[in-house]
């Protein structure tokens, strides 16, 4: 049973705020920089790729993020889990911790598969699906989905 992927982001004083509180929007960046990194490593292809080479689009289509707890200096922790794959989207749900493994946030992104050209879903390739669904029932054993 594989390990659930834990993307590690050190905080940068830009981040934050005069009181050294991550500001909100910086929220966003790091989960779409956690996808980003589960994708380089389970999927290896990385959102460049997905629109230069593959003329994928991946437009999210829903994006909720509770804040359980303020998220300042040092690491953030986000812990990726696949909560659904459905025929052209992609429901990923990030837990977000701090240093002292303290809750932060939780959120949830849904991308869905387009072709750029035309912007229309198209099914998730079928390279993609057998990673995605592995890695979906692994969270399932393995994590509490909120």
């Amino acid at each position: 049973m594989q390990d659930l992927f834990v993307y590690e982001r050190q905080i940068q004083f830009g981040d934050t705020d005069a009181v050294g509180i991550v500001y909100t929007v910086r929220f966003f960046d790091y989960c779409m920089e956690a996808i980003d990194a589960w994708q380089r490593q389970y999927l290896d292809i990385d959102w460049f790729d997905m629109v230069d080479k593959r003329k994928f689009g991946t437009p999210m289509v829903n994006i909720d993020m509770q804040f359980k707890g303020p998220l300042a200096r040092g690491k953030a922790y986000i812990t990726l889990l696949i909560k659904r794959v459905g025929n052209s989207s992609v429901n990923f749900q990030l837990h977000g911790r701090d240093e002292d493994d303290n809750d932060c946030f939780i959120s949830n992104f849904t991308y869905c598969l387009t072709d750029s050209t035309y912007f229309r879903p198209i099914p998730i390739p079928d390279q993609f699906r057998p990673i995605m669904e592995d890695y979906h029932q692994a969270c399932l054993t393995k994590a509490v989905f909120i």
